[in-house]
């Protein structure tokens, strides 16, 4: 991985990387064992939480529906989502559910995904991001406290400033389906939590749009320890006038 410069180190010789006497002072003086052992201590306490949350019962049966590319073409009415979900989730409406968009086969999810590239546009609609997977059928993962109000942005439209499939604009009038999954989660669970589980069902799942994480989703894509990032952070706090140099 090639480092950036070190910030605050003005040597003439100094590259940033881990060579610089600088940048070995800087791992040695933050990453101690005692934080490393927190680390792991925080990670085994969330794996713990998690086991807790499902053993309670705070997680339901998935339920799962299918929806023509036809009928996404024409444009689904409203109740045709909320109909489906709305006896999920009972008197819990702002109930949290992990969510997964999948097609049939991966025939559908080609013409998906060339019907998405022959549509967007550099200043169209906000559509959910392209990761350029290959031979996967799942086109989304995600999870909502809205979850009616965000399936139909995926599989209808929406505001054009709003991040979603929008799939009515642009899906194939195709012999395909795509099945919507849902896993409502009954009882107030840690939003972090619940952010873990939908990673890792993204992961697995190598959705073909969309980013993962949540709404920071991008600082969700780096490794757990990223030296760079951390030696510039370290930087900034504690040499902000460029004090420190290598030499």
């Amino acid at each position: 991985m090639r480092m950036p410069r070190f910030m605050g180190c003005f040597g003439s010789e100094c590259k940033g990387g881990i060579k610089c006497s600088c940048v070995r002072e800087a791992i040695g003086f933050m990453i101690s064992t005692e934080v490393l052992q927190n680390a792991r201590d925080d990670l085994r306490e969330r794996a713990d939480a998690i086991d807790a949350a499902i053993n309670d019962g705070q997680f339901a049966d998935v339920i799962q529906k299918d929806f023509s590319f036809g009928e996404i073409k024409k444009g689904l009415a409203p109740e045709a989502i909320s109909n489906w979900i709305a006896p999920l989730l009972g008197q819990e409406t702002d109930a949290t559910a992990i969510y997964r968009i999948t097609v049939d086969n991966q025939a559908g999810a080609d013409l998906l995904s060339q019907a998405y590239m022959d549509y967007k546009q550099p200043n169209g609609p906000a559509l959910a991001r392209n990761n350029n997977v290959d031979s996967s059928t799942v086109l989304y993962v995600g999870s909502s406290r809205k979850i009616i109000q965000r399936l139909q942005q995926h599989l209808h439209t929406c505001a054009e400033g709003t991040y979603a499939l929008k799939m009515k604009l642009w899906c194939p009038d195709a012999e395909n389906t795509v099945a919507v999954e849902v896993h409502l989660i009954r009882r107030t669970v840690d939003q972090s939590l619940i952010q873990d589980i939908e990673d890792a069902l993204w992961k697995a799942s190598r959705p073909m749009f969309g980013k993962l994480g949540g709404r920071n989703g991008p600082l969700r894509t780096l490794p757990a320890f990223d030296v760079s990032i951390t030696l510039s952070i370290w930087t900034f706090l504690i040499s902000p006038h460029g004090q420190n140099s290598c030499h």
